[in-house]
């Protein structure tokens, strides 16, 4: 726990860190949820303050939390309030609350994610006008308000979306090398700021040299010209979804996890990286629907397939189909490996690792590799001395193609 909300106190070198380096501090103690624990929650508070202090010695005010990191604050919030499991997420009066102000009341597995979203627009509205303007403790601890505050808020103006579009430019200079997931503005904005040298009302010490291809953030930019976004409710990136789920998982949550999709996808039912990762989180509690679910991220054209394979190996294997999980790898390895759809392999990635009926959270950053290993170990178990024998050359293909690279 300790190591996790721990944050660099101020130093001597203290100054040698860049912008990006003590944003992604307080972008990882703000995705640490709120222990329970009063020592604990005054260590992680502690942690965040000094990162904001680190940060306005730069120019960068705490509207860099209230604006920039929102979704933060919302998805550490929907968390526990979706899952059944929430009190260990949060304390229980605190969650009671933000089920109160949120109109949650007590949730059921039939609970229909639509009627959820329609509900959550408005309070949604709510909670960023109550995240500018409580005080900062109270923000930070996500310390709900009185359900008479919260009702006034919604007739209350939100802030002027400039001011937000402003610093959740900073937060996708920063925190996001990948150009597609940056907002439209904030593609605007470094535009402007790399020609014309338009700070944004920054000062000069908020905004260091980050690398950034010219030619790629033009695309990017013409490329949103072409092929307009639709506006959401529900404005929060898929990988920001990914590291609030990985809480509820850490708490065996499953279901509490694929909520969090679940709710994704009502309002973009065409992700299926958010499919993927809903069938995902319920391989171990409910290895059947969550084959049926990445099946059907897979047939619509999930764009790592590697993956997808792997994880239905898991859900045959706990289901002990193993006949299934290796017709489906063979299949995989037979017409696909090697192949223009074979991609995103090397892409790091969250996968179940599978010992008898147990299941432990990893990361990879070789899902061939994993795959393999898997299927050598279902070939073993199963006694399929001639699949052994192919999983085992393949494995050795797999390695010297790596060795070469």
């Amino acid at each position: 726990m300790t190591e996790d909300i721990t944050s660099e106190q101020p130093n001597a070198t203290n100054h040698a860190r860049t912008c990006s380096d003590i944003l992604k501090a307080l972008y990882k103690l703000l995705f640490c949820p709120v222990p329970t624990n009063p020592k604990d929650a005054a260590s992680r508070a502690t942690g965040i303050t000094t990162e904001m202090h680190n940060l306005e010695s730069r120019g960068i005010t705490d509207g860099i939390i209230r604006y920039g990191l929102v979704d933060v604050l919302v998805l550490q919030v929907l968390a526990p309030v979706l899952s059944a499991q929430g009190n260990q997420l949060m304390a229980e009066d605190k969650l009671a609350q933000w089920r109160e102000c949120l109109q949650f009341g007590e949730l059921t597995s039939e609970t229909n994610a639509h009627q959820f979203v329609s509900r959550l627009g408005e309070n949604l509205q709510t909670f960023k006008i109550w995240a500018s303007t409580t005080n900062f403790q109270d923000l930070i601890n996500l310390n709900p308000p009185d359900i008479t505050t919260w009702k006034s808020l919604s007739l209350q103006s939100p802030e002027d979306d400039s001011v937000v579009a402003s610093y959740v430019w900073l937060c996708d200079r920063y925190l996001s090398p990948d150009l597609t997931k940056w907002t439209t503005q904030s593609l605007h904005k470094e535009y402007r700021y790399i020609h014309s040298g338009d700070t944004d009302s920054f000062s000069e010490n908020a905004l260091e040299p980050i690398n950034i291809d010219n030619n790629e953030l033009n695309s990017e930019i013409a490329k949103r010209a072409v092929y307009q976004q639709k506006t959401r409710t529900l404005d929060i990136q898929i990988n920001k979804l990914i590291d609030a789920a990985k809480q509820n998982l850490r708490k065996q949550d499953y279901r509490g996890a694929a909520a969090l999709f679940n709710f994704y996808l009502s309002e973009r039912p065409e992700s299926t990286d958010a499919l993927n990762s809903q069938g995902f989180c319920l391989i171990p509690d409910s290895p059947e629907d969550a084959a049926e679910i990445i099946q059907k991220a897979r047939v619509r054209g999930f764009h790592t397939p590697c993956l997808s394979v792997y994880n239905l190996c898991c859900c045959h294997y706990l289901l002990q189909d193993f006949e299934s999980a290796l017709r489906i790898a063979d299949q995989y390895r037979l017409h696909m490996y090697g192949t223009r759809a074979d991609y995103n392999v090397d892409q790091s990635a969250l996968i179940w690792q599978i010992d008898g009926q147990q299941c432990k959270l990893q990361e990879t950053h070789n899902i061939r590799t994993e795959l393999a290993a898997f299927c050598i170990k279902i070939c073993e178990q199963v006694e399929d001395t001639n699949r052994l024998r192919e999983w085992t050359v393949f494995q050795e293909k797999l390695k010297q193609s790596e060795s070469h690279e």
